[in-house]
């Protein structure tokens, strides 16, 4: 699905959520979620002293919707080199085309092809299907941080966690990076609202659950506690899951004020 199904969706029913910004809603759930990917990096980088993402080389598996978002903002970031590939011939022919003039190689790969996990670089980042780190993957990772937006990147949490810790692979968990998604999406319910606080700060470094601080937390427990950064984000998450929603004060006005900088009520 994308944003003109939900609009379709949108016109029979209220109870949708990723509706265009002009409708009153977040839009394309990618965009912040690859946004969230670079701050699981930053902090990967950070944790590890390696400098920043200036000059490094990034392999992407997946251009899809996240994917090829994700690209354009490590380039922003002064990534000096990207390897990506994907199945789709359009994923691939669009980001050869949107980013032409940059230093990426794009490659068409056949289902189960595995070939980037070789790739020298330093992060590894899956976009694509989910249960691709496992004991034939890792053997083959060729890097010292994997940081992606795909779903369920374990095989096995609890097996494929120590294999990568083994490996002395730093691993951000997918669902700590790639939460931005159903972050907005969730949050959409209650009013959509242009440069929002409550969706921002999940990007910043000050603000104590944002994905950065998460992501810092989560491997220097993994460090000291010597169990996997995996099992340590699932810890977390569920002590998280017991504390209650924050409730989000005079969401009324910045609602209005949102709909009228957004012009909604302006007919063509």
């Amino acid at each position: 699905t994308d944003v003109k199904d939900m609009i379709d969706i949108f016109s029979g029913t209220r109870f949708t959520t990723c509706i265009p910004p002009e409708l009153g809603g977040s839009g394309v759930p990618a965009i912040p979620t690859a946004r969230g990917v670079v701050c699981g990096m930053e902090a990967a980088i950070d944790f590890l002293k390696v400098g920043s993402l200036q000059g490094k080389t990034v392999s992407v598996q997946g251009l899809g919707h996240v994917g090829i978002p994700l690209v354009g903002y490590l380039f922003e970031k002064g990534v000096s080199n990207i390897i990506a590939c994907d199945v789709n011939p359009a994923n691939v022919k669009e980001a050869k085309e949107k980013y032409k003039n940059r230093n990426i190689e794009c490659r068409l790969v056949d289902i189960g092809d595995t070939s980037i996990f070789s790739e020298e670089c330093d992060i590894f980042s899956p976009n694509a299907t989910g249960a691709i780190l496992n004991p034939d993957t890792i053997g083959k990772i060729n890097t010292k941080i994997i940081c992606g937006a795909a779903n369920n990147q374990l095989e096995d949490s609890e097996r494929d966690g120590i294999l990568l810790a083994k490996k002395g692979i730093t691993y951000i968990p997918d669902f700590l990076t790639n939460r931005m998604g159903i972050v907005s999406c969730a949050n959409e319910q209650y009013g959509y609202v242009n440069d929002d606080v409550m969706i921002e700060r999940h990007f910043s470094k000050d603000w104590e659950y944002s994905i950065y601080n998460t992501a810092i937390k989560v491997l220097e427990e993994s460090n000291s506690s010597n169990k996997p950064s995996a099992e340590i984000a699932l810890k977390i998450a569920d002590e998280l899951s017991e504390v209650n929603h924050p409730i989000f004060e005079h969401r009324g006005k910045e609602i209005i004020n949102s709909l009228q900088e957004n012009e909604w009520h302006v007919t063509s």
